[in-house]
């Protein structure tokens, strides 16, 4: 009997091993078409003749430089004089023996140049930063964006809309927000029923036959000041104050509101906002939440997040993706002498997305699923 059973694992075991191997040469597969398809395909941002595509093709190739790249755009806003201006582009980019010949330039002359050459240097690296925000910000207020958004639908996109900001320090700042989200969904409310569905949805008023016109984003930081886990109940009350005036706009428009998963310090205070915001509004089925596969606690979130939504009953959408904020949660951690909260490995955070996404369509009679990644493997593997 023994030996019986002990064969009988071991066929089993041989085809579940094979039947791994089987999806593994799938996903290959499906992964080198997709590539294929988008060899010729290359984003103007990575246009070699431009001086974007020159910034980013130096970025890829070396990690100092891409560092010190991120840095110099994330503090250029408020380099409001030209002797700012110079000196940050020598303290940034003076040592650099390899880069893009504008900053090399620019590097070498701004302490010769003066006060008219650091306003050229200005004028031209202004410009040039303007045109590669608009590759990442599609619009500046409301207005900007609808136009920029009816371009993207007519080229047959659909997008998901942030309004940009996080970690408001102000009730103001806050309350700001909010308002910036319901000016931008009363421009859309006018605009949407002039767009075609995208896809082939001609026959309903969705794009693809399944998803609004409309999708928003929202950072819960950015709807309260005081985002404090240790005072859980505070900061979850305070941020579905704010999200519910929000919801309530987007759920007039037909729309889809996404909670965003941001650092691992608030990740159940974002959890908690979405389940409370779901059971106030348990039969509109456009609300969903995001979860990153880089957090190993999201092996447990999504069960129980799915667990939840079984026992209530209800229809919840999760928008995977892998995690922005890698390098902040790593250097955080090890300052207060805390466990990691992420995989340290990209290739488990890489198997994380896929027993992940594997789990919610194991699960999608309560659970429709978005697929979040620029990553060709996790998308051939999808």
């Amino acid at each position: 009997m023994e030996s019986i059973n002990s064969s009988k694992n071991q066929l089993l075991s041989d085809t579940g091993l094979q039947a791994k191997s089987d999806l593994n040469n799938k996903i290959i597969a499906r992964g080198k078409e997709i590539f294929k398809a988008i060899k010729e395909d290359k984003p103007s941002l990575f246009n070699k003749g431009a001086w974007m595509g020159k910034i980013m093709e130096w970025s890829m190739q070396n990690e100092n430089f891409k560092v010190q790249m991120f840095r110099f755009v994330d503090v250029f806003p408020s380099l409001t004089t030209n002797k700012l201006l110079t000196s940050h582009i020598q303290e940034y980019f003076g040592e650099e023996k390899d880069m893009p010949p504008i900053l090399s330039w620019g590097a070498k002359t701004a302490g010769i140049l003066g006060s008219l050459g650091g306003a050229a240097l200005n004028k031209l690296i202004s410009v040039n930063i303007h045109e590669m925000a608009r590759q990442f910000i599609i619009g500046e207020n409301a207005g900007d964006a609808i136009i920029n958004i009816e371009k993207l639908r007519n080229t047959g996109y659909g997008c998901v809309i942030d309004v940009l900001g996080e970690a408001t320090l102000s009730e103001e700042e806050a309350d700001a927000y909010v308002i910036t989200y319901l000016k931008l969904l009363e421009g859309l409310k006018k605009r949407q029923n002039s767009w075609k569905p995208l896809g082939n949805g001609e026959a309903s008023t969705l794009d693809w036959s399944v998803a609004p016109k409309i999708n928003i984003a929202v950072k819960p930081t950015a709807l309260h000041c005081l985002v404090n886990p240790q005072d859980f109940e505070g900061p979850v009350e305070a941020i579905l104050q704010r999200v519910r005036q929000i919801f309530t706009k987007v759920i007039e428009l037909g729309g889809f509101l996404c909670i965003d998963m941001e650092s691992y310090r608030v990740k159940d205070v974002t959890i908690e906002v979405f389940k409370r915001l779901k059971l106030e509004n348990p039969n509109y089925p456009y609300l969903g939440i995001g979860l990153q596969s880089y957090l190993k606690d999201t092996d447990t979130d999504l069960d129980n997040l799915l667990t939840w939504a079984q026992s209530h009953n209800l229809q919840i959408s999760i928008r995977l993706v892998k995690g922005a904020y890698w390098d902040y949660e790593n250097v955080r951690a090890k300052q207060n002498g805390w466990e990691i909260p992420v995989w340290t490995i990209k290739a488990e955070t890489d198997a994380a997305f896929e027993r992940h996404t594997r789990k919610i369509f194991e699960n999608h009679s309560i659970c429709n699923f978005a697929c979040g990644s620029h990553n060709i493997r996790s998308i051939a593997s999808v």
